[in-house]
């Protein structure tokens, strides 16, 4: 939590962690941590998220500050689909992009996704990128 500059309880922290390996117990998938080779530090986290009253599974990233703007996004989701299509047998994800969100829709962009404008049901203020999996 304090990677990504969250001031959250002990509690909430370790309820979010426990979030996460559930996530993946559950649906055998989740977030990925993104660390800079050279140095070790922990620039993000990548990776496919499927919450109960989501419609699909979504692809989605959030880099630190620090991280932004280098290629990481890009790099690891590139990673993550081949991932989700070559051991998941995953046909189509998912990236739900706040629709003033510029960086994150250039990332998506750069993976090869689609949007046609259509608002995420679950969250109206994001758009619906569609990546198709036989690219990346």
């Amino acid at each position: 939590m304090e990677a990504q500059g969250e001031t959250v309880t002990a509690e909430q922290a370790w309820f979010g962690f426990l979030t996460g390996i559930g996530h993946w117990h559950w649906h055998g998938f989740g977030f990925f941590s993104v660390v800079e080779k050279k140095t070790g530090q922990p620039v993000g986290r990548v990776g496919l998220i499927k919450h109960s009253n989501w419609p699909d599974i979504e692809l989605a990233w959030h880099l630190f500050e620090e991280g932004e703007g280098k290629g990481f996004a890009t790099e690891a989701a590139i990673a993550v689909k081949k991932w989700a299509r070559e051991e998941l047998g995953l046909d189509r994800l998912y990236s739900y992009i706040d629709r003033e969100n510029a960086r994150s829709q250039a990332v998506a962009k750069r993976l090869g996704a689609i949007t046609d404008g259509k608002r995420a049901p679950h969250e109206p203020e994001a758009k619906v990128w569609v990546h198709a999996m036989e690219n990346h």
